[in-house]
C-alpha cells in the first residue's frame, strides 16, 4: 500500500453535541486530509433510546435496573450494523467503537466506557446503580469487550492516563497520542495583575466536579481594590440545576463549606446523582453573588471571560486529557487543577506551569487566594504555560496518527523494534563469566542457587539469534551481573530497580541497593560500557522505553521485581512485549508458598488473550517462558539434561509441556 492515499473511516459516537472531542476529531480529520487522505465520520447514532436490543424488548422497569448498561448495548448494536466497507482502515474513537466490523480497525482511545471500568465504585458510590447489578452489568460488559477488542490493531492513548487504563484492564499496550489545542480562541490579551475574577470551563455533567469550584468560591479571602473574588462557571449539561442550587444552599448555610476540609468530606457535593437524587429539590433563596453560573454561552463571551480572568480553575476528577488547560496556557492565564486529575495533572506540573492541589474546595480558595494575591506567581505560571503549549505540535500528533492507521491497514509497524536478526554472539569475556559462576556469585547478596546458574548458562548458549538482556527487580545484581557476563561484543544488559525509592516498594520484596549493585559489578569484572541502569518503577515502564534503552530486543529477560498479582502481570507484560523471536523470560517465585501473588499474576497473564508467552520449565524458585512452541522444544531438551543431585520430571501448564526439576531430597 503507498504511503498516502488511504481511505480513512473515523467511527464516533453522535451524543448530539459539539464538544472537545469533536472538535479534535475535526481538526485531526482535516490534518489528515491535508496530507492525501480521504477521511470521513462515520456516526453512530446515540440519542435515540431504542425499545429494544439485539432483537429483544427491554421493559422500561429493566432500564431503571441499569440504564447505562442498555445505553452499552444499544451503541454496541448500531456500532455493528455499520457500513464499513469502502474503507481501508477504521479508526474507532469512543467505545464502543472499537466493536467496529471491519477487518482493519485501530483505536483513538480517551477513555473506556468507563463506569464499567475505572469510575465503576465511584458510580455505585454515587447511587446510580445498586451494587449487585452493577457487578453483573459490569462482567457483561467487560466480556463484550474483551472479544470486540482482540480486533483491533492498535492503541492510541489520548493520554498516559488512559494508556495506564488501557494496560489495567484490558493488558494492551499503546502509543501516548496528545494533540493540541483544538478551540478556536483569539490571541491572548494582558492578563490584569489586579484581576479577582476566576473563571471555570465545563459540562455540568457527573464527575466534572464544577461543585467544587462553587464551593471553592465560597470559602475564597483574596480582595483588590475592595472588590471580592468573583467566579464565572461556563457549560450546560445535566447537573446545571443542581449546581445552582448548590449556590444557593451554600449562601444561606455558608458554615456548610467548613465541613468541606477532607477529599472524602468534599466528595458529598458531587458524589450523587444531581437533581436525580432521591428526595433532592432545588434550595429556596438568591444566589451568593461570590460565582455567576452562566450555562451555555457564545464564543464571544466565552473568550471575553479568558481574557477577563485571573485564573482558571479545572477541578474534575480523572479527566482523560485536558482541554480546558490548553485554552488556560493559550490565553496566557495561570491554571489549577485536582491531584487526582488524572490528563489534566500530566500536562500541570505544580508550582513550574500551573498548581495541583487536593480535590476539596478549600484548597482550591487557598490557590485562588494566591494567585490572586501574588500576580508575579502568576505571570511565571502562565509563561511557562504557554512554554509547554508550544511542545504540543499538530504534526508530531498527526505523524503518530497517521504511521498508526498506515500500520493498521497493512504498513509497516515503525514504533516497534524488529526480531533480532542478530548471530548469536559468545560471551565477550569467558573467563570473566566462568570465575563468577563458581566463585564470584557466592559473594553477591541474593537467592539463585548454583542449579539456576547452570541452567540459566546453558539456556542462553543454545539460544539461535543474539539479542539484549534485561532484569526487572536487581537488588544486588547477582542475577543480573551472570547476564551481563552472558553477553556478547555489541548486546546491552538493561536493569530497572526502584533503588532509592525504596518507600514505593509496597510489599517488601528485594532491596535494590546502586551503591552495592556498582562494588559488585566492578568486582565481577563486567564492562560497564555495555550496562544500562534505570530508576524506574516497572508500573510505569513501558515497553518501548526497554527496546530504546537496550537499542533492541531482548533475548533473555529476568523479572524478579514487586511479588503482588498486578506487578507480575505488569512485568510479564513487559517483558512479553520487548522478546525477540526464541527469546527467553525468567520469572522468580511463581510457586513459591511465601509469595502467592506472584503466582496469581503468572496465572492472570497466561490466561490473557494478549500473552504469547509459553512455559517450558521450572527449577528451583524459576519458571521458564519462551514465545515460541518450537524454541520451547528446544529448551525443554536442554533441561533434560539434570543438574548434579537434581530430579526432572514431565509435566504441563496451561497445556504446555514443562519439565520441572527440584534438588533429589535427602535420605
Amino acid at each position: 500500500m503507498s504511503r498516502k492515499g488511504l481511505r480513512l473511516g473515523i467511527v464516533k459516537p453522535d451524543h448530539g453535541f459539539v464538544g472537545g472531542f469533536e472538535l479534535l476529531i475535526g481538526g485531526l480529520s482535516e490534518a489528515m486530509r491535508a496530507r492525501g487522505h480521504e477521511v470521513s465520520v462515520v456516526p453512530v447514532p446515540a440519542t435515540e433510546r431504542s425499545p429494544s436490543v439485539f432483537g429483544y424488548p427491554v421493559a422500561p422497569v429493566f432500564r431503571e435496573w441499569h440504564d447505562e448498561y442498555f445505553r452499552y448495548l444499544e451503541l454496541v448494536e448500531a456500532t455493528r450494523r455499520l457500513d464499513l466497507g469502502g474503507f481501508d482502515v477504521v479508526c474507532s474513537t469512543q467505545p464502543p467503537t472499537y466493536a467496529a466490523p471491519h477487518s482493519r480497525v485501530f483505536s483513538l482511545t480517551y477513555h473506556q466506557y468507563r463506569v464499567f471500568y475505572d469510575l465503576s465504585d465511584e458510580f455505585v458510590a454515587a447511587g446510580f446503580v445498586a451494587p449487585k447489578a452493577h457487578e453483573a452489568a459490569q462482567a457483561a460488559v467487560r466480556q463484550i469487550d474483551d472479544d470486540a477488542i482482540a480486533n483491533v490493531r492498535g492503541f492510541l492513548a489520548g493520554s498516559q492516563s488512559v494508556a495506564d487504563r488501557l494496560r489495567r484492564f484490558w493488558n494492551v499496550g499503546s502509543v501516548v497520542y496528545r494533540h493540541p489545542n483544538v478551540t478556536e480562541l483569539p490571541s491572548p490579551t494582558e492578563r490584569d495583575r489586579a484581576g479577582t475574577h476566576v473563571l471555570c470551563v465545563s459540562r455540568q455533567e457527573w464527575p466534572k466536579r464544577t461543585e467544587l469550584f462553587v464551593a471553592a468560591m465560597h470559602m475564597t479571602a483574596a480582595r483588590r481594590a475592595g472588590t471580592q473574588t468573583t467566579g464565572h462557571l461556563v457549560g450546560g449539561g445535566s447537573r446545571l440545576d443542581f449546581v445552582r442550587s448548590l449556590d444557593i444552599e451554600l449562601a444561606a448555610n455558608p458554615a456548610h463549606v467548613e465541613d468541606l476540609r477532607s477529599p472524602d468530606e468534599a466528595g458529598v457535593l458531587w458524589r450523587n446523582m444531581g437533581i436525580f437524587t432521591k428526595g433532592w429539590s432545588p434550595a429556596e433563596g438568591e444566589p451568593s453573588g461570590r460565582v455567576s453560573i452562566l450555562g451555555e454561552v457564545s464564543e464571544q463571551d466565552r473568550n471575553r471571560l479568558y481574557q477577563d480572568c485571573a485564573c482558571v480553575v479545572a477541578p474534575a476528577l480523572d479527566e482523560d486529557y485536558g482541554l480546558t488547560v490548553l485554552e488556560a496556557w493559550q490565553q496566557g492565564r495561570p491554571v489549577i487543577v485536582c491531584s487526582d486529575g488524572g490528563g489534566l495533572t500530566e500536562l500541570v506540573t505544580h508550582g513550574v506551569n500551573g498548581l495541583v492541589v487536593e480535590p476539596t474546595p478549600f484548597a482550591i480558595a487557598q490557590a485562588i487566594d494566591r494567585l490572586c494575591n501574588d500576580p508575579g506567581l502568576g505571570d511565571a505560571l502562565a509563561e511557562a504555560g504557554r512554554q509547554s503549549l508550544a511542545e504540543i505540535t499538530l504534526d508530531d500528533a498527526i505523524d503518530v496518527f497517521e504511521a498508526t492507521a498506515l500500520t493498521a491497514a497493512g504498513g509497516p509497524d515503525n514504533t516497534v523494534a524488529p526480531p533480532s536478526t542478530q548471530a548469536p554472539m559468545p560471551p565477550a569475556d569467558p573467563t570473566a563469566l566462568r570465575a563468577y559462576a563458581a566463585e564470584g556469585i557466592t559473594t553477591v547478596s541474593g537467592w539463585n542457587g548454583p542449579a539456576v546458574v547452570d541452567l540459566v548458562t546453558r539456556l542462553a548458549n543454545e539460544q539461535d539469534v543474539g539479542g539484549n538482556v534485561a532484569e526487572i527487580g536487581i537488588h544486588h545484581g547477582q542475577m543480573f551481573i551472570l547476564l551481563a557476563l552472558l553477553c556478547g561484543d555489541g548486546e546491552r544488559a538493561v536493569g530497572f530497580d526502584l533503588f532509592e525509592n525504596q518507600d514505593e516498594n509496597i510489599d517488601g520484596s528485594g532491596l535494590g541497593d546502586r551503591d552495592q549493585l556498582d562494588q559488585n559489578l566492578v568486582a565481577a569484572n563486567v564492562s560497564l560500557d555495555r550496562v544500562v541502569l534505570e530508576t524506574q518503577n516497572s508500573m510505569r515502564l513501558d515497553p518501548a522505553e526497554v527496546l530504546k534503552l537496550a537499542g533492541g530486543r531482548v533475548r533473555f529477560f529476568s523479572v524478579d521485581g514487586g511479588h503482588t498479582a498486578t506487578i507480575t502481570a505488569n512485568d510479564l507484560w513487559i517483558a512479553d512485549r520487548t522478546l525477540t523471536r526464541g527469546g527467553i523470560v525468567m520469572l522468580d517465585d511463581a510457586f513459591n508458598t511465601m509469595w502467592p501473588g506472584v503466582g496469581e499474576g503468572m496465572h492472570n497473564y497466561l490466561r490473557h488473550r494478549s500473552s504469547t508467552l509459553v512455559p517450558f520449565g521450572n527449577i528451583d524458585n524459576k519458571t521458564f517462558f519462551t514465545n515460541s512452541s518450537s524454541h520451547a522444544e528446544h529448551y525443554r531438551n536442554v533441561m533434560r539434561t539434570p543438574f548434579e543431585n537434581y530430579l526432572s520430571r514431565d509435566d504441563e501448564l496451561y497445556g504446555s509441556p514443562m519439565i520441572c526439576s527440584n534438588p533429589t531430597p535427602a535420605q
